[in-house]
């Protein structure tokens, strides 16, 4: 069953200075999908560029947050714990007792305090690509929904 992908709204880095830590934030829209594969979704993987993720630990990243965004961009925290931190990619988990993402909600996820990478040359975004995708493990992964982002500054 096809799924269509996510759809990325903003993405904002509180500041590009090397060898720094920033806020790394990305606002997306779970779609409506057939049969709604992706509704109860209760995981949020966000794989860096390279240059940005490449040395990512747990020990590496501050904190991790899902917000539900209102009508007015405004944000609700859902509650997240890190799943996991593998190379570049950051998975995060709803915490919540019963708390799944909905379809056709929008949401921001947070990386706080994530390390900025050591050269000036590879500090934009625009060095790679970043992916992000929504899933159910509850459930066992029966829907997913991703988008990548290539080449965006």
């Amino acid at each position: 069953m096809a799924v269509a992908p996510l759809t990325v709204t903003k993405i904002t880095v509180s500041k590009l200075e090397i060898r720094s830590k920033a806020d790394l934030s990305v606002e997306f829209t779970l779609p409506a999908t057939t049969g709604t594969v992706t509704n109860g979704g209760d995981y949020v993987s966000v794989s860096l560029p390279y240059n940005w993720g490449g040395h990512l630990l747990a020990s590496n990243i501050g904190t991790v947050d899902i917000s539900s965004l209102d009508s007015t961009g405004a944000a609700t925290s859902i509650g997240t714990t890190v799943l996991d931190v593998s190379g570049s990619t950051v998975t995060v988990g709803v915490d919540a007792t019963g708390v799944t993402l909905a379809e056709g909600t929008d949401y921001k996820v947070t990386l706080k305090a994530i390390e900025t990478p050591g050269k000036a040359a590879k500090i934009d975004l625009a060095g790679g690509s970043l992916i992000i995708g929504v899933g159910a493990k509850a459930t066992g992964g029966t829907g997913w929904s991703s988008s990548s982002l290539f080449n965006f500054a």
